[in-house]
C-alpha cells in the first residue's frame, strides 16, 4: 500500500505539492535502492560469510564405502554441512545421523535441539554431549567409520579411542573404531502402507500447487478478459486514496526526525565501541577477536610499531604455536579490567574462557598498552626462547603395518589373513563411589609382542546380578599400548542429559558438563569386557616427565619432546595409591599447549582430596579378556609378577586419602601419516 500511494496515488500528490516533482522521486529511488541492496547483501552474505563448507567431492566417498564390504557398518560425517543428505543419497551404506526433516528415535538425540551431529560444534554442550555419547559407545549404534572435514574435532576422537585409517585424494580424514560388530543382516523396520506413503508424497506438493492456482486465477481471468471473469465484492468497494492527512505528515516528520536522531547517536557509540584503537579496551578486544578467527595480519596491525615485531616474524611466531589452545580453541567470553592507566600507557588485566572439544580452559594475562600519535598500541609479549641443541636429529623406531587383505576376493577375509588378537592383563580393578558418582578404575597391561587397540566396557550389577548401566572408557586410559606398556583407566557411567520432562538445559557451553546415570537399584558388583586389536597408528612415545617437584598442594615438572614428531596436545594420566600401593583413583589433566620437537613444556597439577572416596568392590571374578576370563590369562603369562615392582615406580605424595602418585603421559599427533 505504501508504495503504490507513493508512486501513484495520494502520498505522491501531497508531497509533490508540497515539496516539489522531484522529491516523491527522491524517496522512491532511496526506497528502491535500500530493496535492492539488502537483496544482494542476502545474496551475498554467504560468500563473504560462509554458512556451508566448501564443495565436498564425493566419489572418493561413496567408492570407499561400497568397498570390502564397508557398507555393512553405519558411517558419520563431520563438517559436512547439507551436503552429508547427498553422500546420504548416493550410497546405501547408513548414518546414526539424520537431516533435519528426519525423525529422531534415538534418546541421545531426542533430548536435545541437537538437529544433526556432523555440526554438533555449533550446538554447544547438546552438540558435543552428543558427540561424545556416540564416540565412546560406537558398538551400540554400529559406528565404525567417520568422515572429518573439520579438524576441530580431532582431539575428541583420538582421546575417545578412535584412529586415522586414511586420507582419501578429496582431503578427508577417514576414522576408524576397531572391534565394532557388523548390523544385523535383517534390520528392524516400521513399514506403512502403500496409500500412506503416496500421501505423504503427493498431498504436500499437491496442496501447495492448488493454492498457487486460486490465488492466480483471477489475474489470469483479468488479464485475458474472458467472458468466465466475474468481479469479486471486494473488488465492487474500491479504496479511493485521493487525500493524504497533513496531520498524518506531521506526526510522521516529528517520527521520522526522532528515529535518525537516535539511529544516529547509536550509530555513534557503537563506532566508538568497534573503533579499534579508540582506547586501551578497544584494542584489546579487537586483537583478541581478530586471533579467534585467526586473522593474525589484523592483529599484527594492534602491536606496537616501535617493538620491532615485523610482520613476517609476528606470523612465523604464531605458525611454530600449536596446542589445544591455539588450534582448537574458540573464544567464549573476554574480560578487560584496566589496573593502571596514564594519557599514554596502561597496564590490564584480561581474562578470557575458551572453547574446545576437550574441556573449557580459562586463561588470565597480563597486558601493557600504549598510546602513540593517538592510537593505542598492544606490547607484544616475548617470544619463547627453548632452543633445541642440534639442528638435525634423527630417531629409530619399531613401525608396524598391516597387510589387510592379501588376497584380492570380494569373499569374507581368510582365516590366514586374521592377526590373532593381543593378549592383555588386568592388573587391578575396582568398583569406587566418589562424589556421588560411580566409577570403575584400574590398570590394563599388554602381555603381548605387538601393539594393542585396547577397548574397555564396563557393566554394573546389583545383588540380583541385574544390569544396571554399562559404559565404555573414554578419556581416562591410554587406548593404544605399546607391547608391556600399562595404563590405568576410568570409566564414569554417563547417562542421557535433560531426558526427563523436567529436566532444563544449561544456557552456555560447558564441555566438562557432565550427566550421571540414574540408577534404579545400588550397584554392588561389576563387570569388565576387554579387548585388544592390532594397532599402527598413533604410537608415539617421545614424550617424557622431567624434573618432577611436588609441593603441598602441587605437582609441577617439564615434559620434554625427545623424538622426532610434534606433540599437539599432551595429556597426564594421574593415578593415585594408598598407602599399601593399591591403585584407588585415576585422574587426568589436558595441557594448553603443544611440545615441539626436542622441546620442553611446564605443566603444574593440583591433585585431588580423595577423602570421600568409597571403595565398594574389588573383586576380579567377573573380568575378562578377548573373551577368556581375565584370572586364567594371569596365572598363564605372568604367574610370578610382584606388587613391589610397581610400588617402586610411584612418586610419594602425602595427601588427603592417598599416598602415592603415578603420572602417565598420553600424547595426541596431529599429523599420524
Amino acid at each position: 500500500e505504501l508504495v503504490y500511494r507513493l508512486v501513484e496515488g495520494d502520498l505522491k500528490t501531497f508531497l509533490q505539492q508540497r515539496y516539489g516533482s522531484v522529491f516523491p522521486k527522491i524517496i522512491s529511488g532511496f526506497l528502491l535502492t535500500t530493496l535492492v541492496f539488502m537483496v544482494v547483501f542476502t545474496m551475498s552474505l554467504g560468500y563473504f560469510r560462509p554458512a556451508q563448507p566448501p564443495k565436498i567431492k564425493m566419489l572418493p566417498l561413496v567408492n570407499f564405502l561400497n568397498q570390502d564390504q564397508h557398507d555393512q557398518w553405519r558411517y558419520l560425517t563431520l563438517g559436512f554441512g547439507d551436503q552429508m543428505a547427498w553422500l546420504s543419497a548416493q550410497t546405501n551404506a547408513l548414518t546414526v545421523d539424520g537431516n533435519y526433516h528426519s525423525a529422531r528415535r534415538l534418546p541421545e538425540l531426542t533430548s536435545r535441539a541437537i538437529e544433526r551431529l556432523e555440526n554438533s560444534k555449533f550446538k554447544g554442550v547438546e552438540g558435543i554431549g552428543s558427540l561424545q555419547q556416540f564416540l565412546t559407545v560406537p558398538e551400540k549404534y554400529n559406528l565404525k567409520y567417520i568422515f572429518s572435514n573439520d579438524k576441530f574435532y580431532d582431539p575428541i576422537l583420538y582421546f575417545c579411542g578412535w584412529q586415522r585409517l586414511q586420507q582419501l585424494e578429496n582431503g578427508i580424514m577417514v576414522w576408524e573404531k576397531a572391534n565394532v560388530p557388523p548390523l544385523a543382516n535383517i534390520l528392524p523396520k516400521e513399514d506403512v502402507s502403500l496409500p500412506l506413503k503416496l500421501m505423504w508424497g503427493i498431498i504436500p506438493f499437491l496442496t501447495v500447487i492448488i493454492a498457487f492456482l486460486l490465488n492466480i486465477q483471477p489475474i489470469w481471468f483479468r488479464a485475458l478478459k474472458t467472458d468466465k471473469y466475474k468481479e469479486s465484492i471486494y473488488e465492487s468497494f474500491p479504496e479511493a486514496y485521493q487525500h493524504f492527512s497533513a496531520r498524518l505528515s506531521h506526526t510522521n516528520q516529528i517520527w521520522a526526525i526522532l528515529i535518525l536522531m537516535i539511529t544516529g547517536y547509536g550509530v555513534y557509540h557503537f563506532y566508538l565501541d568497534q573503533r579499534a584503537q579508540y582506547s586501551p579496551e578497544n584494542v584489546l578486544s579487537a586483537y583478541y577477536d581478530a586471533l579467534d578467527f585467526k586473522e593474525f595480519e589484523q592483529a599484527h596491525t594492534y602491536i606496537d610499531p616501535e617493538s620491532g615485531v615485523s610482520l613476517a616474524q609476528y606470523m612465523l611466531e604464531i605458525s611454530v604455536n600449536d596446542g589445544l589452545l591455539s588450534s582448537y580453541a574458540k573464544l567464549d567470553s573476554l574480560g578487560i579490567r584496566l589496573e593502571k592507566q596514564t594519557s599514554d600507557k596502561a597496564y590490564a588485566e584480561v581474562a578470557t574462557q575458551w572453547i574446545t572439544p576437550l574441556e573449557k580452559i580459562k586463561k588470565v594475562n597480563q597486558h601493557e598498552v600504549v598510546k602513540r600519535d593517538g592510537k593505542w598500541y598492544l606490547i607484544p609479549s616475548l617470544p619463547e626462547n627453548d632452543l633445541p641443541p642440534n639442528q638435525l636429529f634423527s630417531d629409530n623406531a619399531t613401525q608396524f603395518y598391516n597387510q589387510g587383505r592379501r588376497r584380492i576376493t570380494t569373499q569374507q577375509t581368510y582365516h590366514e589373513d586374521v592377526l590373532e588378537q593381543p593378549v592383555l592383563e588386568v592388573l587391578t580393578a575396582k568398583l569406587v563411589k566418589f562424589q556421588d558418582q560411580y566409577a570403575i578404575i584400574g590398570e590394563i597391561q599388554n602381555l603381548d609382542d605387538v601393539p594393542a587397540d585396547v577397548v574397555i566396557k564396563a557393566s554394573l550389577y546389583n545383588e540380583a546380578d541385574e544390569e544396571l548401566a554399562s559404559y565404555n572408557a573414554k578419556f581416562e586410559m591410554k587406548h593404544k599400548l605399546l607391547p608391556k606398556e600399562t595404563t590405568p583407566f576410568k570409566i564414569y557411567f554417563e547417562g542421557v542429559a535433560w531426558s526427563g520432562n523436567d529436566d532444563t538445559s544449561p544456557e552456555t557451553f560447558n564441555p566438562d558438563e557432565f550427566t550421571a546415570l540414574t540408577l534404579k537399584d545400588i550397584p554392588v558388583k561389576f563387570n569388565l569386557q576387554c579387548s585388544g586389536n592390532v594397532a599402527i597408528r598413533d604410537l608415539y612415545r617421545g614424550l617424557v616427565l622431567q624434573q618432577v617437584q611436588i609441593a603441598e598442594d602441587q605437582v609441577e615438572g617439564m615434559l620434554f619432546n625427545s623424538g622426532i614428531q610434534e606433540v599437539t596436545i599432551p595429556q597426564i594420566l594421574v593415578s593415585y595409591y594408598d598407602q599399601a600401593g593399591e591403585l584407588i583413583w585415576v585422574d587426568h589433566q589436558f595441557l594448553n599447549n603443544g611440545v615441539r620437537v626436542q622441546r620442553k613444556q611446564a605443566f603444574a597439577y593440583s591433585p585431588k582430596d580423595l577423602k570421600e572416596l568409597e571403595i565398594l568392590d574389588s573383586d576380579m571374578e567377573r573380568i575378562f579378556i578377548n573373551g577368556m576370563p581375565n584370572h586364567e590369562i594371569s596365572a598363564k603369562y605372568l604367574p610370578n609378577r610382584t606388587k613391589m615392582d610397581s610400588v617402586r615406580s610411584l612418586q610419594e605424595f602425602s595427601g588427603p586419602g592417598y599416598r602415592y602418585l603415578r603420572i602417565d603421559l598420553n600424547p595426541f599427533t596431529a599429523k599420524s601419516f
